[in-house]
C-alpha cells in the first residue's frame, strides 16, 4: 500500500503547466492509485493528485482528470475532491455541476452541506435552504451507525445539517432537524451549536433556553460552558462569567466554571477578584473529571496567566509576588515559559534564587 500510494503522489509531482506532466503522468497516476484496495486510503491518493492540479487554480484539468476516469475505483473520491476544492475558492455554481455525477450518499451530503454553508456565506439563503433540504432527503439512505462500514451515520449527517440551518439563523429548520436525530450525543451537538449560534446573533436568552432543552445534566452543562466560550470569543467577558455561575452549584462541574471564570476575570485585568476565584477553588471538591488530571492544573493555570498579563504590561513586581504563590516545582517553571524581556527573567531568576536560599 505504501509504495502505491507514494508512486501515486509522487507521479504528479511535478510541473503541472506541462502538457506531457497532465496527461500521461496523471493517467499513470491514477492507474496506479486505483490499484490501492483500501476505499480510505484510496481516496487519499486520488484526492492528493487532484489537489496537487487544483493548487494551480485549474479547476477544468482536475475536474477533466476525475470525470475521465467515470466507473473506474476512485473516481468518485478524485471529483469529491475537485468540488470540496470549488467550494473552498467560492466557485459554488462550478462545484454544483461537477458533483451532479456523484452517486454515493455520504459523498454528497457533504458536499450539499458544504454548498449550503458556502452560499450562506454568498448571501443566497435560499440556494442553501435548498441544497439542505436535498441533503435531508438522501440521509434515510445512511446507516444508522459507523458499524464496520466506516461511513457516516445518519444522525451525524442530520446534525452537521442543523449547525447550517443554525449558521444561515433558521432556527424553526434547526430544531426541526434536530427532532429527527435519535442518538443523544448528535442531538446535544446540535443543540449545543444552535444556542452558540444564537448567541452570535445576540440573543443569549433563547441561547440559555435551548441548553434548557437538554435533559441529561451533564450534556446541559456542556452547552452551557459552549454558550460561555462563543461569549467569550465575542469579548463578551463579563455575560460569560455570569453563564458560568449558574454552574458552580453542580459538584462536576464547579471546579472547572471556577477556573474559567477566574481565566476571564484575569482577561479583565480584575486580578484581585481572580486571586479570590482562586482561593475559593481549593476550597471546593474536585469532580471525578478533575481528579483524572493534576489537582493543581486549574489553579496553576490561573496563576500562569496573571504572571503572564502583568510581565506583558510591565508589572514586573506583580508578576514576580504571583510567581510565590505557585508550588515550587512550578516556579521555575513559570519563569522559563516567560518570553516579555530580560528583565523580567532577570529579576525573577533573582527572586527564586533567593527564595531557594530561604529555603534552605
Amino acid at each position: 500500500f505504501f509504495f502505491k500510494q507514494k508512486t501515486a503522489y509522487e507521479i504528479v509531482d511535478c510541473d503541472w503547466s506541462s502538457d506531457v506532466c497532465s496527461s500521461d503522468l496523471t493517467s499513470s497516476a491514477i492507474s496506479t492509485a486505483t490499484l490501492i484496495s483500501d476505499r480510505s486510503r484510496r481516496r487519499f491518493a486520488i484526492s492528493s493528485i487532484a489537489e496537487i492540479m487544483v493548487q494551480t487554480n485549474d479547476f477544468a484539468a482536475a475536474r477533466r482528470l476525475a470525470q475521465g476516469k467515470k466507473g473506474t475505483r476512485g473516481w468518485d473520491s478524485a471529483l469529491f475532491s475537485v468540488v470540496r476544492e470549488e467550494i473552498d475558492y467560492g466557485y459554488l455554481e462550478e462545484a454544483r455541476n461537477s458533483m451532479a455525477s456523484i452517486q454515493d450518499p455520504e459523498d454528497r451530503v457533504l458536499l450539499l452541506i458544504w454548498l449550503a454553508s458556502g452560499f450562506i456565506k454568498a448571501g443566497d439563503r435560499n440556494a442553501s435552504r435548498s441544497h439542505l433540504e436535498e441533503a435531508l432527503a438522501l440521509t434515510p439512505r445512511l446507516p444508522l451507525d459507523w458499524g464496520d462500514t466506516h461511513r457516516m451515520p445518519k444522525d451525524e449527517a442530520l446534525s452537521k445539517i442543523v449547525g447550517v440551518q443554525a449558521e444561515s439563523h433558521d432556527w424553526e429548520s434547526a430544531f426541526q432537524t434536530t427532532s429527527l436525530i435519535q442518538q443523544d450525543n448528535y442531538r446535544a451537538w446540535a443543540l449545543m451549536e444552535i444556542a452558540a449560534r444564537q448567541v452570535t446573533a445576540g440573543d443569549l436568552a433563547a441561547a440559555l433556553a435551548t441548553a434548557d432543552r437538554l435533559k441529561e445534566p451533564d450534556y446541559r452543562s456542556g452547552a452551557k460552558f459552549r454558550i460561555a466560550k462563543q461569549l467569550e470569543s465575542l469579548g463578551r467577558y463579563r455575560e460569560a462569567i455570569d453563564v458560568l455561575r449558574s454552574l458552580l452549584d453542580d459538584e462536576q462541574t464547579s471546579h472547572q466554571a471556577l477556573v474559567s471564570i477566574a481565566l476571564l476575570q484575569v482577561k479583565l485585568e480584575e486580578f484581585t477578584a481572580a486571586l479570590k476565584t482562586v482561593e475559593f477553588l481549593e476550597t471546593r471538591p474536585l469532580s471525578q473529571a478533575a481528579e483524572s488530571g493534576s489537582p493543581l492544573s486549574g489553579r496553576t493555570q490561573v496563576l500562569n496567566q496573571i504572571i503572564q498579563t502583568k510581565a506583558r504590561s510591565g508589572d514586573f513586581a506583580g508578576a514576580e509576588s504571583v510567581v510565590a504563590k505557585l508550588p515550587i516545582e512550578r516556579q521555575w517553571l513559570a519563569l522559563r515559559s516567560e518570553e516579555h524581556t530580560s528583565e523580567l527573567q532577570s529579576q525573577s531568576t533573582i527572586s527564586y534564587a533567593v527564595f531557594c536560599l530561604k529555603k534552605k
